[in-house]
């Protein structure tokens, strides 16, 4: 394939280059050169394009879009108890067509990978495969609530989905028990064993609320990020959904050990748990962050575009009063890596920047939109004006799955109007 004539094209490798009227010619899956006058077959026309490496939404639950608008203006706990009963109620087809509805989504706001952890995440798979883009997969294991069975059953369909998906391009699986409030130790460390076996990460939530930091202090007399220390969970394969009530101890903990984080600002602003820590001191110390929209029924959306702009800005607010503002406040650049390139290098995947050897995650974003203009700062259109509606064309692993908005691995339409009939709530 080749990419002709881009009138910009944002590189995110390490000096930040942005280039101007380039070709990208891809040959099989892989970015094999850029420069002016190349040849090619199946030619895409990129002029009056920028094209910028595919993002990586880091935490999410995708079939939760079923239940979008089902338990808002609520608290965490508040949330979550309104949603369980509908969600025990959901069939694999359920869990299907929820994907591919969350992948609609994440594929029109210009995600080319997401990680996500759910029920049924053997059927998730499926879907995400299907759609034609990139996914980290983990099934729930959790010793408080399950709609896939008990605790066997979680860890016998992660790793099934572990040997199943050994080898495949798109497919990660991954394992992740659901957090120190809701899985026993036996249980965490037999999700540990479990990823150390096949080498994959162990992701985590790393408790939203104080409620719950303060029930883990009561019961182990330590912050739930000591007690992981402690007991040996956390290493450089550790994954940490939710950074807001994570101290400077916790923080000190987490780089000496190489976990890498994740944040959620959207959801954890709507559930009202946002907490205290910043953005700017996550990235200070030196460790890998990156940007999460969460589930869609608690975000509720899945476009990074938004994720990007609100945390920037809720960032700036929190600063207000203080003097991290004088340490160095994230701007613009660090939004566009967190969901870019720091994510790529959290994944260990070959791509989040546009370079030769890296696989063509790539999205192109149509310049004739009025919020990337006028051009004098691209970085900031993309992080604080582009949306969704800014993206024409998407390419996964070398394949293009969108070309001028229309999705062309699966009915968009067939997809909306099967979930429309059907009753979740």
């Amino acid at each position: 394939m080749l990419i002709k004539n881009a009138s910009l094209i944002i590189t995110q490798n390490k000096r930040r280059e942005i280039l101007r009227n380039k070709d990208i010619l891809i040959e099989d899956n892989i970015i094999a050169k850029i420069g002016r006058g190349l040849k090619g077959d199946d030619v895409l026309d990129a002029k009056n394009k920028l094209v910028m490496p595919g993002m990586i939404n880091l935490h999410t639950h995708l079939p939760l879009i079923l239940l979008r608008g089902l338990s808002d203006n609520k608290s965490l706990f508040d949330w979550a108890n309104k949603l369980f009963p509908f969600e025990k109620k959901f069939t694999k087809e359920d869990i299907f067509l929820g994907t591919l509805l969350s992948c609609i989504e994440m594929i029109k706001s210009g995600t080319t990978c997401s990680v996500s952890e759910y029920y049924f995440s053997d059927v998730i798979a499926k879907a995400i495969k299907s759609s034609g883009i990139r996914g980290f997969v983990s099934e729930t294991i959790s010793d408080r609530f399950s709609i896939s069975g008990k605790i066997n059953d979680a860890l016998k369909i992660a790793e099934s989905l572990l040997k199943e998906y050994k080898d495949d391009d798109l497919i990660k699986p991954f394992v992740m028990f659901h957090s120190l409030d809701t899985c026993n130790l036996e249980t965490i460390y037999r999700t540990k064993e479990l990823a150390e076996r096949y080498s994959v990460l162990l992701g985590t939530h790393f408790m939203e609320t104080y409620k719950q930091i303060k029930a883990i202090k009561i019961k182990y007399g330590y912050s739930p990020i000591e007690v992981l220390e402690k007991k040996g969970i956390l290493n450089e394969n550790s994954l940490g959904d939710h950074i807001g009530w994570l101290t400077d101890k916790d923080l000190n903990l987490i780089r000496r050990r190489n976990v890498k984080l994740v944040h959620c600002p959207v959801s954890n602003a709507k559930l009202m748990n946002d907490g205290f820590q910043t953005v700017s001191n996550v990235l200070n110390k030196k460790i890998l962050l990156g940007l999460g929209t969460d589930s869609p029924a608690s975000n509720n959306s899945l476009d990074l575009f938004e994720e990007m702009k609100s945390c920037i800005l809720m960032e700036r607010i929190r600063m207000i009063g203080s003097n991290t503002i004088f340490r160095g406040p994230i701007n613009a650049q660090n939004l566009l890596n967190m969901v870019t390139i720091n994510a790529a290098k959290i994944l260990k995947l070959n791509t989040g920047s546009i370079e030769l050897g890296k696989k063509a995650d790539l999205v192109l974003l149509d310049m004739k939109s009025s919020q990337l203009h006028p051009l004098i700062d691209v970085i900031s259109n993309i992080v604080y004006s582009c949306n969704s509606s800014c993206v024409s064309d998407v390419i996964c692993n070398g394949k293009i799955i969108m070309k001028e908005r229309e999705i062309l691995t699966f009915d968009e339409e067939k997809v909306i109007n099967k979930i429309e009939k059907k009753k979740y709530f």
